[in-house]
């Protein structure tokens, strides 16, 4: 079945004004501006697996009481950041949470928060 494209547009558009009315919902301060998104984009590779990062990653998703802040963001390959989608890392991928623990603290605050675990830091 084909959808028409003018409806396929009102779903985009749909899903692109709830998107932005969760992002704007979940501000802390300020929204978090594109300079941000590019450092945090350039500060290494995808923390979930080590490949080159594509994408900027909510931690702990927007739709599920993540903020849009800086502390909640972590550069994600393409491949980890569709996959995880808008799971909490205790839902997701052990092998790839278990390496975004090793290489972020900030997975690794937000894992500890999600599951109960100590916290350690070297």
């Amino acid at each position: 079945m084909l959808i028409p494209e003018a409806v396929r547009s009102a779903m985009a558009r749909a899903s692109t004004n709830l998107r932005r009315a969760r992002k704007k919902g979940a501000t802390v301060a300020d929204p978090v501006s594109a300079d941000v998104y590019r450092l945090v984009l350039a500060s290494g590779p995808c923390v979930y697996c080590g490949e080159p990062p594509e994408h900027v990653d909510h931690i702990r998703p927007l739709s599920r009481d993540g903020w849009e802040h800086e502390s909640n963001l972590v550069p994600a390959c393409e491949h980890c950041n569709l996959s995880k989608r808008e799971k909490l890392l205790s839902e997701w991928t052990p092998d790839k949470v278990h390496h975004g623990v090793m290489n972020s603290v900030k997975v690794a605050i937000e894992y500890a928060r999600q599951t109960g675990a100590e916290l350690v830091m070297k």
